[in-house]
């Protein structure tokens, strides 16, 4: 059974085959998982039409919980993903610059 129960704001990733890493905003968190409702579940597809098969299973990709995912692969393959933390203001001041980045090798 997943932790994922609704999804929102995808940020998708497109290879040159046309398969898809579809990064989105989702709900519920696990119980103790942040401050705020939505984490940041992955699903991948052959192709934009589906169908997508969630990768994060058990619980979210990254700490803390975040929303609104963005990702971008660089020069040596490195994937990038940046998202807002600041759900609801839970983290940070109205205003308050509070952004996320997370990265693989």
């Amino acid at each position: 059974d997943s932790w994922v129960r609704r999804v929102s704001n995808p940020g998708p990733f497109i290879f040159p085959n046309g398969t898809v890493l579809l990064y989105t905003s989702a709900d519920p968190c696990p119980p103790g998982w942040g401050r705020a409702p939505t984490c940041i579940a992955l699903f991948r597809a052959p192709s934009w039409e589906g169908p997508y098969t969630l990768l994060s299973t058990s619980a979210p990709l990254v700490r803390p919980e975040s929303e609104d995912p963005f990702v971008f692969r660089d020069p040596r393959g490195s994937f990038h993903m940046l998202t807002n933390v600041n759900t609801f203001h839970r983290r940070c001041d109205a205003g308050a610059a509070c952004g996320g980045h997370a990265w693989s090798l």
